[in-house]
Formats: structure tokens, sequence, C-alpha cells
């Protein structure tokens, strides 16, 4: 009997043993993951976000905020992850079990929130929320200064024990790496494109008829894009080329950028040579992969699918895909606004080119993906600077027509015109026409 019983208490042992080591197995898992993922170079924002939830999953918790010291505001500021969503959170640094920890960078471990007095109920109130259990830890920087707070909520079997502390200070160190990586890659950001907006209004400047033309023109690639399709690395350098496209304009006369008349020949060349331009001084900065070829795509915007354009007469697949799109809204813009020599052409002609150009001067997919951009979103762009007010309900009316259609309506014959028809028409040139 006494045998019996001892196999019986062995395999007991053994089963909860076998349990413990598929849950190690899991924790080992999620942590290998949680590093991998921690050594990514994404913004701030993301990888808060990315944080609360790989957290909350190791810790087995029932959700996670993952907060940082903003101290311009005094505030914390962070993502809160609850089952697979995540949502924006901010408050005061002087409030709660977070904020404890934030100014003191103390270990909070509590079973019952709402009998302990530092315990800020507000959110709860706010959410409908009902939280037990708390555990609160500070993220540090290289210097030992918080920056963050990890506070976890409600564990899902019991209560937070000594070994999740351990576990949450070791999530909280390799954190602290990734976000200070994040905020540093943030503010190179930030930098970056501040100084390349710096370029834009020096082109701006260079003539006042124009201004505008390139942030119009990357909003418009931008359009184009989300119709065709492209990744996130692609559309981060399409947006930069596309900003830059004209910024070899610095170096043609002004007197003949701003000429009022009909440019000779030798003016058109010398216009023509600011795609050059582009590229000598695109090629003179550093831009780091996926970037690196932002000289290339900025400076290729006036070459032709049939191999007329300019400067290097390149031909189809030879031209960047990403500078074929630049080609189509830059042409749009162009031929869209009014110039020193030349009134804006009318947008049934506007339209009628860019689909017209499609396969000799306009890559086909490129025009394809800018006659199918919904005209809400088109005449945003069209009348950003000169319209004051976009009414709702004209929005919504034009939200049921891309370029192509409205475009098929105005070909019909005015008689033949439904009173739908006749009123997105009227609805865009009202725009149109400002």
């Amino acid at each position: 009997m006494k045998a019996k019983t001892s196999i019986e208490q062995r395999i007991r042992d053994l089963e909860r043993e076998n349990r413990l080591l598929k849950k190690w197995k899991r924790q080992l898992f999620l942590m290998l993951r949680y590093s991998r993922r921690m050594s990514a170079t994404i913004p701030v924002d993301e990888l808060l976000e990315l944080i609360a939830q790989e957290t909350r999953e190791i810790m087995n918790a029932d959700r996670c905020s993952v907060l940082l010291v903003d101290k311009m505001r005094n505030e914390l500021w962070g993502r809160v992850a609850h089952g697979m969503d995540t949502e924006q959170l901010r408050f005061p640094v002087d409030r709660g079990l977070a904020g404890f920890t934030a100014r003191t960078g103390e270990v909070v471990n509590v079973k019952d929130a709402y009998k302990d007095l530092r315990f800020n109920p507000e959110i709860d109130r706010k959410t409908g929320y009902r939280t037990r259990s708390v555990l609160c830890y500070a993220m540090k920087n290289h210097l030992g200064e918080v920056i963050g707070v990890f506070q976890v909520l409600n564990k899902r079997r019991g209560y937070f024990t000594h070994e999740d502390e351990e576990l949450l200070r070791i999530l909280s160190s390799q954190a602290a790496v990734g976000v200070e990586n994040a905020q540093l890659y943030d503010d190179l950001k930030r930098s970056f494109e501040s100084f390349i907006n710096t370029l834009v209004v020096a082109i701006d400047a260079r003539d006042p008829m124009t201004a505008g033309h390139s942030h119009r023109v990357t909003e418009y690639v931008l359009l184009i894009a989300e119709q065709i399709g492209i990744s996130r690395e692609e559309l981060q350098l399409l947006r930069y080329a596309a900003i830059l496209h004209d910024l070899g304009k610095i170096g043609v006369r002004e007197a003949v950028l701003t000429k009022p008349n009909k440019l000779t020949e030798e003016e058109y060349n010398h216009i023509r040579s600011h795609a050059v331009f582009t590229h000598r001084i695109l090629s003179e900065a550093y831009f780091q992969e996926p970037l690196e070829s932002i000289p290339v795509v900025a400076s290729s915007h006036h070459e032709r699918i049939d191999g007329s354009g300019y400067p290097n007469h390149l031909k189809g697949e030879a031209i960047p895909k990403l500078s074929r799109i630049i080609a189509v809204a830059d042409v749009f813009d162009a031929i869209t606004h009014k110039r020193h020599y030349r009134d804006s052409m009318p947008i049934q002609k506007a339209f009628s080119t860019i689909r017209g150009g499609g396969g000799t001067q306009f890559d086909s997919e490129a025009v394809r993906g800018f006659m199918s951009i919904p005209l809400d979103k088109l005449i945003r762009v069209l009348g950003s600077g000169v319209v004051d007010e976009f009414k709702a309900p004209d929005l919504q009316l034009l939200s049921s027509y891309t370029p192509a259609q409205l475009l098929e309506v105005m070909e019909k014959e005015k008689s033949k015109l439904t009173s739908d028809e006749k009123r997105v028409v009227d609805t865009f040139n009202r725009y149109y026409e400002v």
C-alpha cells in the first residue's frame, strides 16, 4: 500500500514539474521574443505599444501600461494594453501608484489597490475598469534617472510575487535601452525633417507663385501610393524624395525661374537643368538605408516612359518606380496651378492629360493609382492654401467619385447628365475654380 502511495505521489510531482517546465519554457520563449523586439528601431509611440502588449503577456496580467515621464508637462504618458487593443493614457506625475514610483523610483506591489491611499481611482471611474492588484517598476536610463514606469494590473491568478518583481526588473532594464534608442531616433527624425522643410521653404521663397508645389506633390504621391500599395520603407523614401524633387531649382537663375513670357530654348534647357542640380545637391548628403536612393528618385521625376524625358533619357523600367509616381503628381500639380506664363488648365483637360499620358509619358500603374483617388481627398490637396473651408456634405458627395469617374461624367453630353452627376461636377468645379 505504501509503495502504491509513493508511486502516486511521484506521478503528481512529475505532473507538477512538467507544468512548471511548460510554464518556464513559454516564459523563456516570450522573453527571447521581447528581447529581439526591443532591439528594433521604431518610433517611441509604436515601441510603447509593443512593450505594453508583450509585458502584459509575459506577466500574465490583465493590463499593462508603459508610461514615460514628460518633464516639461510634469506628466506620465504612454500606452495601456488590454486584450489585443491599446489606448493612450496621460495624467499628472503626482497621481496614483505609477506616479509614486516615477517620483521615488521605488517598487510598488499591492494586493488591493483600493486599500492603498496612494492609489488614484479616477481612471477606473472614467473607464468602468476595476483595479485590484498592482505592480509598478521604475524604468531608468543609463544615468540612473527614472524615465518611465511599468504598471501591471490584475494578475490573472493570485497576486504579483517577488518573482514577478524580478521579472519586471529585467523587462524594464531591456525596455529602457529600447526607449532611449527610440527617443534618439525620433529626435534625429525631427531634426532631419525640419532640415528638409527648411530647404523647401528656401525653394518657395525664390518663386512665391509656385509656393506649396513641393508639399502638394508630396500629398499627391502619398495618395497614389495608397491606391497602388507600396511597402512602409518605400513610402518613407517616396515622401522625402517627393518633398525634395525640385531642390535643384535653387541653382536656376531667378530671371528664368520667374519669367512671365514664353522661354527661349536656352532658357528652357536651363530650367531643365534643375533635375541635374537636384541630384548633385542631394548626392552631397548622407542618407542611410533605406533612404540612400533619395538623390536618384528625386532627380528622375522628369524621365518619361518612352525615353523622351530628362536628364538621362531613361526608359520604362529603367526609371525608378517611385520617380514614376512623383512624375504624375508633379505634372498634375503644375498644370492645375497658374504659372507666370500661363493660367491653370481646366480640370477636365488636366485629368485627360494624366490619363492620356499613361504608357508614354507616365507609368500606367501610377496613372491608374492617381485616377483612383477619392475626389474628397484630391480636392483637399488641390485646394490647400486657397479654399477657406470644405463643407462636409460636399466632401461626402465627392468621396463616392474618383478622377476617372468624374472625367467619364464630364465627357458626356450635358443634356444626358443625371442630377447627381451635375451636382458632383458643379461641386468639384466650385472648389477648383476658387
